[in-house]
């Protein structure tokens, strides 16, 4: 059983991997995940708030900081996909939309006293049938 303190940690690193997946370029992004995720939808829900209490009632972040993420998560909550996968793709490649995001996502690493480098996600993905 882990104490909040390894939760809160856990967590942590779990924001700063997915603040590192948001902040990559497409090809980044696609390498970092299984071929068969829904790309979209694993980026855009890479970094919840709701698993943050603990991070920053152990002071991994300030109150601040979670501002930051707070408009992160604002910005990724208002992004709006084609229905079609492919534009939706082409849309993480190279819309405006997801460039806003990769520069808020890196401008909160750099808050965090993080550097950007690839992501290394720790997530099981078990393939449906």
């Amino acid at each position: 059983m882990s104490t909040d303190r390894e939760s809160a940690n856990y967590w942590y690193k779990e924001l700063i991997e997915g603040l590192r997946l948001i902040s990559s370029d497409f090809a980044v992004q696609e390498k970092s995940l299984p071929d068969f995720v829904h790309l979209p939808d694993e980026v855009l829900n890479s970094v919840t708030l709701d698993t943050l209490r603990l991070v920053v009632e152990f002071g991994l972040i300030s109150k601040e900081q979670f501002a930051q993420i707070e408009v992160l998560d604002s910005a990724l909550e208002n992004v709006e996909l084609s229905s079609d996968y492919e534009e939706m793709i082409e849309q993480m490649k190279s819309g405006d939309d997801f460039k806003y995001l990769r520069k808020l996502a890196l401008e909160v690493l750099i808050s965090l006293g993080q550097p950007y480098r690839e992501p290394s996600i720790n997530a099981t993905y078990i393939k449906g049938s």
